[in-house]
């Protein structure tokens, strides 16, 4: 539960990022799970 919590914590650190590659397109529960899946590849 911890571990999910600090990779929520990071995806929502760079919208902007986000947006720029065409987030802003998506629903926000899509942002969320591209945000976490590119956070757990950073930490993998």
């Amino acid at each position: 539960m911890m571990e999910e919590r600090s990779l929520y914590k990071k995806a929502k650190r760079d919208p902007d990022e986000e947006y720029v590659n065409g987030a802003c397109l998506m629903t926000s529960d899509e942002i969320f799970e591209r945000s976490v899946a590119k956070a757990a590849e950073k930490q993998a």
